[in-house]
């Protein structure tokens, strides 16, 4: 199996130089892939240093188009239409190289198993959708606008280079409806993905391979589609820690990396060295490395998370004798389905 990895980038390029060095040697070590090619995008004018590219096989200067009536709303719209861009690059690179992935993500996001994601590559839903990647949901009981709100995460994106060329997903210009989407004042990234996805690939194209319902924090919470500002995927290896926005972080990765065996690599090694986490700060829950939860942080969770649950339990019974009286196949029977798979994740207004 030949692949791409892409990092799109700002200018934490020392993440970039982390990750690259993990996937990259682990493969020297495991022979797991054919061939890799390992890239980083992005738009920051200072380029990154030679260190940091070492394991990289180029890093590209992606622009966003200019001119769009977006671009007005705010700053982020920049940083938003330059990932887009950027995964249609990594598609072409891949294309160019002959490739049958490109894997794109962000520049904070590693694969830490490549076991797990080469098993990944192998699946039906991935060797046979254009695009794969993961989808939070969104839950609730009192729902009126269906049973679950879909939120796609542009980091682990999977793209399927002879897929995505047949159905011609990247085949596009500046003039691609998405890049002016109608509700410009709610265009975060999740909603401009969402317009993508919708314009540009067919149904039954997409594989969503996961709906992060086993994503924990720092703290070993289950989080769900709570990217911030650490996030940690076992199923598949996944890790993203925000460590530029948070250096707090820096310990719990650097000492996360080591208990992973990761300072075998001379990159990673001189990261936990010069960061020198204090083992006291952390224990495993869930066979996971984790911070020690401080304890005022720990009873104000407690004193909004377990009237949350009693209430919930209460709200439960009363729907699920609702939705029992609805004739077969209403979209409402499902809530209770998709609301009881996410049930263990705490709120994001809790763990934010």
């Amino acid at each position: 199996m030949k692949i791409t990895v892409a990092w799109n980038v700002w200018n934490n390029y020392l993440d970039t130089a982390l990750g690259s060095e993990i996937f990259r040697l682990q493969n020297a070590d495991k022979k797991i892939f054919d061939e890799v090619h390992l890239i980083s995008q992005g738009g920051y004018p200072d380029p990154p240093s030679q260190e940091h590219t070492r394991y990289l096989d180029g890093h590209f200067a992606i622009a966003y188009p200019e001119g769009l009536p977006l671009l007005k709303v705010g700053q982020m719209s920049k940083a938003i239409f330059r990932l887009l861009e950027g995964i249609k690059h990594a598609f072409r690179y891949a294309q160019a190289h002959g490739h049958d992935f490109a894997a794109v993500t962000n520049a904070d996001a590693w694969f830490l198993d490549l076991e797990k994601l080469h098993a990944l590559f192998n699946t039906n839903g991935v060797q046979q959708a254009a695009i794969s990647m993961r989808v939070g949901w969104v839950t609730g009981l009192e729902l009126n606008f269906g049973n679950r709100v879909p939120l796609p995460d542009d980091h682990f994106m999977i793209l399927n280079v002879a897929e995505c060329a047949r159905l011609r997903v990247f085949d596009y210009g500046h003039e691609a409806q998405f890049f002016r989407p109608r509700l410009e004042h709610f265009a975060n990234l999740h909603y401009i993905l969402t317009c993508f996805l919708h314009e540009r690939v067919p149904k039954g194209a997409l594989h969503i391979y996961t709906a992060l319902a086993d994503t924990t924090n720092q703290y070993g919470d289950f989080t769900g589609f709570n990217q911030l500002p650490w996030q940690y995927q076992p199923a598949f290896g996944f890790l993203h820690a925000n460590a530029a926005q948070t250096p707090s972080l820096h310990q719990l990765r650097a000492a996360f990396l080591h208990n992973l065996g990761l300072t075998r690599y001379p990159l990673v090694e001189k990261y936990y060295k010069e960061t020198a986490p204090d083992p006291r700060l952390f224990r495993r829950r869930r066979g996971v490395l984790v911070y020690k939860k401080p304890l005022k942080r720990a009873l104000k969770e407690a004193m909004y998370w377990y009237p949350y649950l009693c209430y919930t339990a209460l709200m439960r019974h009363k729907y699920a004798r609702r939705y029992a009286a609805l004739p077969e196949g209403r979209v409402e029977k499902k809530t209770l389905q998709y609301f009881d798979a996410l049930h263990h994740v705490k709120p994001y207004w809790l763990t934010q």
